[in-house]
């Protein structure tokens, strides 16, 4: 009695392409398929000028970041070619970049756009703008500060007369100007002086 073999499967392509691996400029290595990178107009340009390099350093950008534009482009590997678009209206803030934005503190999404912009990819630089306009709206600068981590670097005379419910700054008071005087209504007037 013989005993039956199941063919061996052929090896197909991936319709993702082949793996690359990325240098970054910290030393470590990323893999990434071809369709992937492929959204990224730096590596569409590198991998059609390349020789069949299978390693492709990118020495300006950190593994961090790098990792994030990867993933990115990995949640859109099916997507259709992107065309920016003319304006914010119907701007649609894909859940999963969402996901990876909000993971991210101020330093790592400053560098993922950063590298976003190095490797040229027009639809994570948009995304990544269009969330944090999208995060900011109606938010008042202190909020918009522990949003984005960012130091309170008001002098602290400016705290003095500054007031963030008032529509204007009174900043001929900030720089102490005596040619001008402020009215009770918050209007500027010129101050006649007398000549001597």
């Amino acid at each position: 009695m013989s005993i039956p073999f199941k063919k061996a499967k052929q090896d197909k392509p991936d319709p993702r392409g082949r793996v690359y691996t990325l240098q970054t400029s910290d030393g470590k290595k990323i893999f990434a398929r071809e369709k992937a990178l492929k959204q990224c107009q730096l590596f569409e340009t590198l991998l059609r000028d390349s020789q069949g390099e299978e390693s492709i350093p990118v020495h300006d950008v950190s593994h961090r970041a790098l990792k994030i534009v990867i993933e990115f482009c990995n949640n859109h590997v099916d997507d259709e070619e992107y065309i920016p678009p003319v304006n914010s209206n119907g701007f649609v803030l894909d859940y999963k970049d969402r996901e990876i934005f909000e993971k991210l503190d101020s330093k790592a999404f400053e560098e993922v756009i950063k590298a976003a912009n190095y490797v040229n990819n027009a639809r994570l630089v948009d995304t990544a703008l269009m969330y944090t306009i999208r995060a900011m709206d109606g938010l008042d600068v202190d909020e918009i500060r522990k949003l984005f981590r960012l130091p309170d670097d008001l002098p602290a005379e400016a705290k003095k007369i500054f007031n963030p419910n008032r529509l204007e700054l009174p900043l001929l008071e900030l720089f102490g100007s005596s040619d001008f005087t402020i009215n009770e209504n918050g209007d500027s007037t010129k101050s006649e002086h007398e000549n001597p």
